[in-house]
């Protein structure tokens, strides 16, 4: 320490300033440490306090009934040349669309929804494939809001000229309502049993930390075969089936994550 005794009064209380703010820093610094490992402790106390957890499902369900109606109706016409079937599809289209019209249906209601032409070919043999005619298929898509009606409008689109008819399904065609109904009863009921579960554990619930929800949607759509529709080889109506769109259910379920600590 000769280099110490060197200095003169002055320089060696400068000298014992400078040492104390050296050591208070070299505490501080100590301290922070010590307080950093100290919280980053206690997040990973939390963090695996968190993951002692309790998941619920909970199931709601809404019955109503269908709205509306959709179906497709066609009117195919084959003939020789491709100005006879469109002279003709034509005739019979405009003859349906008339019909829809009459029985009130809106216009923005009837869309087309395909029209082809195709070669019909003959396969004589051995030789090459021989047009016979061309078939030409005119598709739409009706909406029907009055379901009163259905069975109406299908005899009459077939009296009118379409002769290939499917697709014919009930549906609701607004639902957005009716599933947070459905969504509301579904979080009441899981949130019921997550009570009794907790009671039964002899636990406390905590905050939510998780939720999922299935939307269990609607049954599969209700679909009528063409044939149940169609002419008969004498030309006469046969008779369709009485159709009913019945109930649909719109199910939710959902499944609710708690944190929880014990008693």
């Amino acid at each position: 320490m000769q280099f110490y005794n060197d200095y003169s009064e002055m320089g060696k209380k400068y000298f014992r300033r400078v040492a104390i703010v050296l050591l208070v820093g070299l505490v501080c610094v100590s301290f922070a440490i010590a307080f950093s490992y100290f919280v980053d402790a206690k997040k990973t106390l939390k963090s695996r306090e968190g993951s002692f957890q309790i998941s619920v499902s909970g199931e709601g369900k809404i019955a109503a009934k269908p709205d509306i109606a959709t179906l497709n109706a066609t009117i195919i016409t084959t003939r020789a040349t491709v100005s006879q079937a469109q002279a003709e599809n034509t005739t019979s289209s405009a003859k349906v669309s008339k019909f829809l019209r009459e029985t009130s249906i809106d216009s923005k209601d009837i869309k087309t929804i395909n029209y082809s032409i195709h070669p019909q070919y003959f396969y004589p043999e051995n030789r090459k494939p021989e047009i016979t005619g061309y078939q030409i298929r005119n598709s739409m898509e009706i909406k029907i809001r009055d379901l009163s009606m259905v069975d109406d409008v299908l005899g009459g689109l077939v009296e009118n000229g379409a002769n290939e008819i499917g697709n014919v399904v009930f549906v609701i065609e607004n639902p957005n309502k009716l599933k947070e109904e459905a969504r509301e009863l579904a979080i009441v009921s899981a949130k019921e049993k997550a009570k009794v579960l907790s009671k039964s554990l002899k636990v406390r619930l905590g905050r939510i930390i998780g939720f999922s929800e299935n939307d269990g949607g609607f049954p599969p759509p209700i679909f009528y075969r063409a044939e149940a529709f169609s002419k008969g080889t004498d030309g006469v109506l046969s008779a369709g089936p009485e159709l009913s769109g019945g109930e649909q259910e719109i199910n939710i379920s959902v499944t609710i994550t708690y944190d929880f600590a014990s008693w």
